[in-house]
């Protein structure tokens, strides 16, 4: 089979990941990728609000129309590619600046099935629910939302979980530079958020380090409410991800809001296939994935969290264990190369 894939450049990689994925199971894959859009005002944190915000209006209106540009003209591309390549499969990774109408010119010029996979809140983005009725499967990662589009006659939205890079994220053997820079008894690595922050400043006490986005800046602003001697730096390059997570004994996973109703993230992949130990939020889809108590220990609100990260850190070895089966099901269940053979299964 012959796929192309339309995904984000992303330093987590998911884009390759899934090309590599599909290579695994003996079909050709191709990838187009493009730039994620962003707000051009973001650069700008260092102005006073109230310049920022007078410059935020023809700031998007300008960013409105050079994205419209670079969308037509990235569909364009897209249309000229399948006509040449003549793919079995068009294999959208959010994609947001494919517009129904693109999806529908394929659908109808080439006979090409299109698909797409949304691992965020989809109606969070009009784009996604504009494209869902579009596609002839709507993926996301969250049985919430599978029940939500069909009740608008999305018939084709399924559930597709997240899934792990097993290249980028196994066990490790760490320098000692490495675990000089990385090890630590409690780590969350993610997007600061303030739900996260809210979380995390719970455990602030204890021995608790923080990588990730948007920390170092909310810091840098006075709006933060974890020790700023817990963030240790800023955003991590998957393979650096690997190497935090092969150091601590206990990594933190706070879900964004947007999974409260089920949505379990790549992080409680990730981690459980370097063998971290995890306390992970209790969130719907999870206990299908791994097994509560056994394989990931769940924390309900931020008093258990709290009590949870002091027992097992003065119980590595049951932690370990925990861990170790939490490996052995993720390798077993949880690739890349499993998610996209059970997509290509219910297509």
């Amino acid at each position: 089979m012959r796929v192309t894939i339309v995904g984000p450049t992303w330093h987590a990689r998911w884009t390759n990941s899934v090309r590599d994925a599909f290579q695994e199971l003996q079909h050709t894959a191709t990838v187009l990728e493009y730039p994620v859009p962003r707000g051009l005002y973001t650069t700008l944190p260092w102005l006073p609000r109230k310049i920022r915000n007078h410059l935020q209006g023809p700031i998007h209106r300008t960013r409105a129309v050079g994205q419209q540009a670079a969308n037509y003209l990235f569909g364009r591309r897209l249309i000229a590619h399948v006509e040449q390549e003549r793919p079995d499969l068009v294999l959208l990774l959010k994609s947001q600046i494919i517009s129904p109408a693109m999806i529908a010119a394929l659908k109808r010029s080439y006979a090409v099935p299109v698909a797409t996979w949304w691992v965020d809140d989809p109606f969070e983005f009009p784009s996604a629910i504009a494209m869902a009725p579009y596609s002839d499967r709507f993926f996301v990662f969250s049985r919430h939302w599978v029940r939500r589009l069909q009740s608008m006659g999305v018939s084709g939205a399924r559930f597709l979980p997240c899934a792990y890079d097993p290249e980028v994220y196994r066990p490790l053997v760490l320098s000692a530079e490495d675990r000089q820079t990385y090890e630590a008894p409690i780590a969350f690595i993610g997007t600061r958020d303030r739900h996260r922050d809210n979380v995390l400043a719970t455990i602030g006490d204890l021995p608790l380090a923080i990588w990730g986005p948007a920390w170092d800046g909310a810091c840098a602003l006075g709006d933060i409410r974890v020790p700023p001697e817990a963030i240790r730096g800023s955003g991590l390059t998957p393979e650096e991800v690997a190497k935090a997570l092969n150091a601590v004994r206990i990594s933190i996973n706070v879900h964004k809001l947007q999974s409260r109703d089920g949505g379990v993230n790549m992080r409680t992949f990730e981690a459980a296939a370097c063998g971290a130990f995890q306390l992970v939020d209790a969130i719907p889809d999870l206990e299908e994935l791994f097994i509560p108590g056994e394989e990931v220990i769940l924390y309900h609100d931020t008093d258990e969290l709290r009590r949870l990260a002091l027992y097992y850190l003065d119980h590595p070895d049951e932690a370990a264990a925990i861990a170790a089966k939490a490996q052995a099901r993720s390798l077993r269940e949880h690739t890349f190369r499993h998610r996209m053979a059970t997509l290509l299964d219910m297509m």
